[in-house]
C-alpha cells in the first residue's frame, strides 16, 4: 500500500509559485508515513507543454531535500502563465521489485502518468483477459495506464472508470495524467481520498487520509485560506480540465463523460535514479537440502506429558496437574460470555450520525480482523480501517486486505514504519538471540508491532474519533507464556486483555530483561529504544477499545467459508491453517517453541478452544499436531528477508537444550 498527492493551479505566477512549492514538498514528507521504499512525482507545465518525472528508491522526506529535485522544480516551474499539475506518489513495495525503475511511481506509459494506491489481486487474470494489452513491467498500476490508452475515442471517462473498476479486485485508487487529453483524473474505490478546491483561485490539494489534508490546511491557513475538506467517497472520481479549469465530481456513473482530444505534445524530462543495493527482502531458491535441516520430532511430542483435558504440557510456564492430570490453566479457565449485541448495535446507530462517530477498524489483514471489517459493514457502521505495517506484514495479508477494502469500498489508512530500519533491528535480535538463547527473550523479535497499538491510539485522535476503535481480537488467542518464560506468573483472569500485566509481573519481567541482557551484551544495541517503545505500548499505553467478538460469536468455520467464499481470500501454500498467515514472523518464533519447548500458540489457541468446548481434545489434538509443522517456506523467506543465514539459524536453534 502505498500514499498519494495531486495538486493543480490553473495559472502558475510569480505570487503563487513559492506556494506550490512549499506544498509539494510538505505533502510528500507528509504522505511518507504510508511507503518510505521510493518516492517521486512528476509536474505537468501547461505553458511550456513540459513534463517532469522525478523518483528515487529512497523515502520522500530525503527526496525533497535532494539538489536534483529542487533544481528539476526550479525548471518547471519556471515558465509562467498557464496551469500547473503535480502528481506524487509514497511507495511501500507490493507488486514489482523496487529496484527496476520502472516498478516505482509515478508510472508512464506511452506518455500516460499514473500514481497508485492499493493492490489490484487479480492482475494476471486481466493480463489473460486482455491479450490486447502488452505488458511490460511487473507493476500492477501498469494497466491502468493501459486502460486509458487503449480506450476508443469515443468512451467518455465514465464508461473507461466504470469498466476498469468492474474488471479489476482489490484496493485502488489512483491519480492519473491521460496521454490522450489535457486533463488530472483522481479516482478510488476505497474513499482513501481528500482533497480540498477552491474555485476562485483554481487550485486543487489531493492527499490520502483527512489528517494528512488537515495539517496541510492548517499549516496553509494563511496562503490557502479556510477551506472545506471533501472526502472522494467510494465509486467516485476527479477530473479537472487543466487547460480551462473545469472541475467535475461525481459517481462513475454520472460522470459527464467527457474526453477532451485537443492535447498538447508534450516534452518528458526524466530524472530518475537506481541505487545499486542489496535489498534485505531478497528471496533466495528454496531448496529441499535447507528443509530438511528442520526439525519435527513427533515421537518426542507424543510422549510429553499433557493435560488431560487440554493439551498444554508439562513444559508450559507454572503448569500444574491436579491428581486427574488436568492443568490449573483448565482450573481456572473461565469462558468468554458475550455481551448483548444489542448494545453493540446502538453504538453502531450513532456512528452513522456523522463523522465525529466513525469507527477505527484495526486492519491486520488477519481473518479475525478480515471477517470483522464484514461484520461491520454488514452492520451498515460509519467506518475507516487502519494497518500497522511494522515490516512484517506478508504480501499474503496486504493483497487481502486489498480485497476486502476493494470490494466493500473502505477506506484504508496505513502507516509504514522505517521498514528497512525495522528488519535491521530484528536481525540484530535475532543475532544476539542465536549467540545465548533463552526462550523468554523471543518476544523481542516480534517488538517493533507492538506500536500497533500507540499508533492506533494516534489515528484515532488524528482523526477526532474518541474511543470508537474496534479491536477484533479473538478469545481463544489468549496466551500466558511468552511472558511466563520471563518470570511472569498468570493471574487467571478470565477477562483480562492479553496484554494486560500486574505491577509486579512488570517487575520480574524487567528483572528477567535486565539480567539477560547484562549476560548478553550483544542485546543491548540500537534497537533498544525501539523496544522500549513496544513494550511501553503494548503494556502501559491506554487501550479504550471495544472488541468486536464480546458481542459476535467468533466461530472459525464459519469466519473461513465466508472468506475463501465471498471475498476469494487467499490462503498461505505453506499450511492449512488460515491462522497467523499474515505475520511473516510467526512460523520463525513457533518453530523455536515447538522445537525447544515441544509447544507452540498452536497448542494453546487449541486448548482454549476445547476449553469453550468448541473442539474435542481429539479434534484439538489433531489440529496442533499439523499446525505446528514447520513452515519452511514462509521460515525461509522471514530469515532472507532479515538478512539471517538460514542454515546457521536453524542448526543454532536444533542445539539449544530441549526442555523435554
Amino acid at each position: 500500500m502505498c500514499g498519494i498527492i495531486g495538486l493543480y493551479q490553473k495559472t502558475l505566477s510569480p505570487s503563487n509559485e513559492a506556494l506550490i512549492k512549499k506544498s509539494m514538498a510538505y505533502l510528500m514528507k507528509e504522505t511518507e508515513v504510508r511507503g518510505n521504499d521510493t518516492s517521486g512525482l512528476q509536474i505537468k507545465n501547461g505553458a511550456s507543454f513540459d513534463k517532469y518525472l522525478f523518483k528515487r528508491n529512497f523515502k520522500s522526506s530525503r527526496l525533497i531535500r535532494e539538489k536534483a529535485y529542487k533544481a528539476m522544480v526550479k525548471e518547471a516551474l519556471f515558465t509562467k502563465g498557464a496551469f500547473v499539475s503535480v502528481a506524487g506518489h509514497c511507495r511501500m513495495q507490493t507488486n514489482g521489485d523496487c529496484m527496476i525503475e520502472f516498478n516505482n511511481q509515478p508510472t508512464i506509459k506511452n506518455d500516460t502518468v499514473c500514481v497508485h494506491n492499493g493492490i489490484i489481486t487479480n492482475i494476471d487474470a486481466l493480463w489473460a483477459n486482455h491479450s490486447e494489452l502488452k505488458r511490460e513491467y511487473h507493476i500492477d498500476t501498469e494497466i491502468i495506464c493501459d486502460f486509458f490508452d487503449a480506450a476508443n475515442e469515443k468512451e467518455g471517462y465514465d464508461d473507461i472508470l466504470s469498466r476498469l473498476y468492474s474488471e479489476i479486485y482489490g484496493e485502488t485508487t489512483f491519480g492519473l495524467m491521460p496521454s490522450t487529453s489535457d486533463d488530472l483524473i483522481f479516482a478510488t474505490n476505497s474513499g482513501s481520498s481528500y482533497y480540498i478546491y477552491d474555485e476562485a483561485a483554481g487550485f486543487f490539494v489531493f492527499a490520502s487520509e483527512y489528517y494528512i489534508m488537515k495539517k496541510y490546511c492548517d499549516t496553509f491557513a494563511s496562503e490557502v485560506g479556510h477551506l472545506t475538506i471533501q472526502h472522494l467517497a467510494p465509486g467516485t472520481a476527479v477530473v479537472i480540465d487543466e487547460k480551462s479549469g473545469a472541475f467535475e465530481t461525481a459517481p462513475f456513473a454520472k460522470l459527464s463523460g467527457k474526453r477532451h482530444s485537443s492535447v498538447q505534445a508534450y516534452a518528458m524530462h526524466i530524472d530518475s535514479v537506481l541505487i545499486d543495493k542489496e535489498r534485505s527482502n531478497t528471496q533466495s531458491e528454496y531448496t529441499a537440502d535447507e528443509a530438511a535441516l528442520l526439525e519435527y520430532n513427533e515421537e518426542a511430542l507424543l510422549s510429553l506429558k499433557r493435560c488431560t483435558k487440554c493439551l498444554l504440557p508439562e513444559t508450559f510456564p507454572f503448569i500444574e496437574f491436579d491428581e486427574a492430570g488436568v492443568c490449573n490453566y483448565c482450573h481456572n479457565h473461565v469462558t468468554p460470555t458475550l455481551d448483548d449485541k444489542e448494545s453493540l448495535a446502538d453504538v453502531v446507530a450513532e456512528s452513522k450520525t456523522g463523522n465525529d462517530k466513525k469507527f477505527l477498524l484495526t486492519f491486520s489483514g488477519g481473518r479475525d480482523s478480515s471477517y470483522g471489517m464484514h461484520i461491520l459493514n454488514q452492520m451498515g457502521a460509519n467506518f475507516f480501517s487502519y494497518t500497522y505495517d511494522w515490516g512484517m506484514v506478508t504480501d499474503l495479508a496486504r493483497r487481502n486486505q486489498a480485497r476486502l477494502c476493494g470490494k466493500l469500498g473502505v477506506e484504508h489508512i496505513i502507516v509504514s514504519a522505517d521498514i528497512d530500519k525495522n528488519r535491521l533491528n530484528i536481525q540484530r535480535n535475532v543475532r544476539a538471540w542465536l549467540k545465548r538463547p533463552s526462550l523468554g527473550l523471543v518476544p523481542l523479535f516480534m517488538a517493533g508491532d507492538k506500536l500497533y497499538f500507540y499508533y492506533a491510539n494516534k489515528v484515532a485522535k488524528d482523526n477526532e474519533i474518541g474511543n470508537l476503535v474496534v479491536l477484533c481480537d479473538n478469545p481463544s488467542e489468549v496466551t500466558y507464556f511468552k511472558s511466563g518464560f520471563s518470570g511472569a506468573k498468570p493471574k487467571f483472569k478470565g477477562k483480562a486483555q492479553i496484554f494486560s500485566i500486574s505491577f509486579w509481573d512488570n517487575v520480574r519481567m524487567v528483572g528477567y530483561y535486565f539480567k539477560e541482557f547484562l549476560l548478553n551484551p550483544r542485546l543491548i544495541n540500537r534497537s533498544l529504544l525501539e523496544t522500549l517503545k513496544a513494550y511501553l505500548s503494548y503494556y502501559l499505553i491506554p487501550k479504550h477499545y471495544i472488541n468486536l467478538f464480546k458481542y459476535i460469536q467468533w466461530d472459525e468455520k464459519t469466519i473461513e467459508k465466508l472468506l475463501k467464499e465471498d471475498y476469494e481470500w487467499e490462503l498461505s501454500p505453506d499450511t492449512d491453517s488460515t491462522w497467523r498467515i499474515g505475520d511473516a514472523t510467526a512460523p520463525f518464533y513457533n518453530y523455536i517453541y515447538t522445537t525447544v519447548a515441544g509447544f507452540s500458540e498452536n497448542d494453546t489457541f487449541r486448548s482454549n478452544q476445547i476449553r469453550d468446548g468448541v473442539l474435542t481434545r481429539e479434534e484439538g489434538f489433531k489440529m496442533m499436531m499439523r499446525d505446528n509443522r514447520p513452515r519452511y517456506e514462509s521460515i525461509k523467506w522471514y530469515l532472507d528477508t532479515i538478512g539471517i543465514d538460514f542454515e546457521t539459524a536453524i542448526k543454532k536453534i536444533n542445539a539449544i537444550k530441549k526442555l523435554y
